[in-house]
């Protein structure tokens, strides 16, 4: 629980916010236009990339919105018609992020692991050699189930096979 609070908030969100945030975000605010404003998502940009180690030159975007509407815009920008991509499935999130893929005309091939459980990256192996996709997607977190999935062993089965992974 937070200093002054009376609430104490154990789910995936809303959060309890600290006062400085509070406060912070209390002032007035910032047009994205004004020089402040830039100057403000350019230090987050460089802060994202170090935080996830991102090679230099990466491109790092912050997106207001829910984990949903940042796997939309992933989607919508990576994934047209024809694109193969393995969909890892280990909750109800996995599970979207799969029907988003088929929506914009991917043709998807699901690792399917029971809810509760982490993925099996033996498993997503198989599915790449079979499938050879262009992008594999997989939900680190998934909120639904308690799941946290193994990323970076995914990650070195994407690579190795040269395909994007979204994760």
């Amino acid at each position: 629980m937070l200093p002054g609070s009376e609430r104490l908030l154990l789910g995936p969100g809303p959060s309890l916010m600290a006062p400085r945030v509070m406060r912070a975000l209390a002032a007035p605010m910032l047009s994205h236009l004004d020089p402040e404003f830039v100057g403000i998502l350019d230090d987050t940009r460089e802060r994202l990339a170090r935080v996830f180690k991102a090679e230099p030159g990466s491109f790092t975007c912050a997106i207001s919105g829910t984990g949903t509407s940042g796997m939309e815009t992933a989607v919508a920008n990576l994934v047209e018609p024809g694109t193969r991509v393995v969909c890892v499935v280990t909750g109800y999130f996995g599970d979207r992020l799969a029907q988003m893929c088929e929506r914009y005309g991917a043709s998807v091939t699901r690792v399917d692991t029971e809810w509760g459980r982490a993925c099996d990256p033996a498993e997503i192996e198989q599915a790449i050699a079979r499938t050879t996709p262009q992008i594999v997607t997989v939900v680190h977190a998934e909120t639904s189930t308690g799941v946290l999935n193994p990323v970076r062993a995914v990650a070195d089965v994407a690579r190795a096979k040269d395909a994007l992974l979204i994760v």
